[in-house]
């Protein structure tokens, strides 16, 4: 391992819930003792102490964290450690049970893959399945949600009905248990017959965790996701474009790309422009259809001989919704820039309607 930077899964919510590090060798998450309960920054010291290794290649946070600042600090955490935005990933739940799924055997999600999310009282299920479009993958989700009165006496029946019915309406080739509510070491009578009743059925507490060094993997090698999208719950669902001229040729930009976790999505810039009063973003969704999104520039003076020069910053504020600048830069010593500063909400889901 010494000749070799880690690929690291951290599980975390305000402190590390438990972390993974990626064999290379037996192809498998591998869990890391000692690090609950320790900040992100910690829990990676001791993690590259206890291997003896001083570089990370790759990193995944699992945080169910959606608060800006707080996802600011997971980054903060992960900066001070001199650890650059490509070698690092923050996922969502869903994002990160994702890449575990998709990971596996083929045969145990071929026909759609289901977990269930449960802590005692509400339980969230997901479904995750295939889509194709263009010749490219993408792996879509559907939540449902319900509520089991912990306090009837009759949760673990309600729990077996609901789960029954469940499994009448939605097809799948395995499914996931995982939450507090789940006991590993005995689940409710009726429970097992249902769960394995067509498909397999795992139980762990470590899936969400696993997921993330999976998907610190695939960050450096592409193995299951070369072709595939991600366009569960908290990820970008359109890629975001604008037509561009470069060296005489006409060209389509891409800024920001569908399947990317919302909190990552993010792009920084410069262009030349023309004599132009607006610029035109546009959304393009799985099946191709594209939504222009007019942005009007007309405060920013022109200036001749491709001297117009503007800076675009863009960042998502959730997986709906992204926040555009687009700065006056001015071009060097001979035109100071004019201070204009335009901002634009974009909704991202008015290309999805």
């Amino acid at each position: 391992m010494k000749d070799q930077g880690l690929i690291i899964g951290i599980e975390y919510d305000k402190s590390v819930i438990q972390a993974c590090v990626y064999d290379m060798r037996a192809g498998i998450p591998v869990a890391c003792d000692e690090v609950s309960g320790l900040s992100i920054a910690d829990a990676i010291r001791r993690i590259l102490g206890r291997y003896n290794v001083d570089e990370i290649d790759s990193l995944c946070v699992k945080s169910g964290l959606s608060d800006i600042e707080e996802l600011n600090d997971i980054s903060d955490q992960i900066n001070s450690l001199g650890i650059n935005e490509n070698q690092y990933m923050i996922t969502g739940p869903i994002q990160s049970f994702a890449y575990y799924a998709y990971s596996q055997q083929k045969e145990l999600y071929k026909s759609g893959v289901v977990l269930m999310d449960y802590d005692g009282q509400i339980i969230n299920i997901y479904r995750l399945s295939y889509n194709t479009a263009d010749g490219v993958q993408y792996i879509v989700s559907a939540h449902e949600q319900y509520t089991i009165d912990s306090q009837s006496g009759m949760s673990d029946k309600k729990l077996v009905e609901y789960v029954s019915d469940y499994f009448s309406r939605n097809t799948a080739s395995s499914v996931y248990l995982t939450g507090k509510g789940f006991d590993v070491k005995k689940l409710p009578d009726g429970l097992s017959k249902v769960l394995v009743n067509g498909r397999k059925a795992y139980i762990g507490q470590n899936l969400y965790v696993r997921g993330a060094c999976y998907a610190a993997y695939e960050n450096i090698y592409h193995d299951i996701f070369d072709n595939v999208t991600l366009l569960v719950d908290g990820c970008i669902k359109v890629n975001i474009e604008t037509d561009i001229n470069e060296r005489g040729k006409a060209m389509r930009f891409r800024i920001i790309k569908m399947g990317t976790e919302w909190y990552m999505a993010r792009r920084s810039v410069d262009f030349i422009i023309e004599d132009m009063t607006t610029l035109a973003l546009k959304l393009i969704t799985a099946d191709g259809k594209c939504t222009d999104k007019i942005i009007d520039i007309s405060s920013i003076p022109y200036r001749e001989g491709k001297t117009t020069r503007i800076r675009m910053d863009i960042y998502a504020v959730s997986q709906d919704k992204c926040m555009l600048t687009i700065k006056d830069l001015g071009f060097g010593e001979m035109f100071r820039t004019s201070g204009r500063v335009i901002t634009e909400e974009i909704d991202l889901s008015e290309a999805c309607l």
